[in-house]
This record gives C-alpha cells, structure tokens and sequence, in this order.
C-alpha cells in the first residue's frame, strides 16, 4: 500500500564509472616527440629571423651574412 506522504518518488543512479588510466608500457621517444618537435619548429624559425636581419644587426651579434645564410641553409632537424 503506497505511502500518501510520499508523493515524489527518487531515482537514484548507480554511480558513474570511474575511468581507468592504463599506463602503456610507450617507448621512451614517444614521449620526448612533442618535445623534439617544437625544438625543430624553434630552430626553422629562428633559422628564418637570422637571415632576415639586417647586416648591422648581425654585426651586433657576431655573425656575418654568410655564416646566418649557411645557417638558415640547414635542415629543421639538424
């Protein structure tokens, strides 16, 4: 026989499932990717500032117009 002060029945949810991390066993070079990439994406735009100074800029620092072009000449990877 139904209760006449109980006129809201409450649903209760089972609670959700708590998700599980699985450490993979990844090769330590998966991990240091992301950060060698941004090293090379650092380098090809540094590479490509160096060459667009001016040539009293490059005197300011030491380097002459051809050692920044033999630079900027280098792969990203290097």
């Amino acid at each position: 026989m139904p209760c006449a002060n109980n006129t809201y029945s409450v649903l209760i949810a089972p609670p959700a499932p708590t998700p599980v991390w699985v450490d993979w066993p990844w090769p330590d070079w998966v991990h240091a990717m992301p950060r060698r990439i941004g090293r090379m994406i650092d380098r090809h735009r540094q590479r490509r500032m160096l060459v667009e100074l001016s040539d009293h800029l490059l005197t300011d620092i030491g380097v002459t117009r051809e050692q920044a072009l033999r630079e900027a000449a280098k792969p990203f990877w290097e």
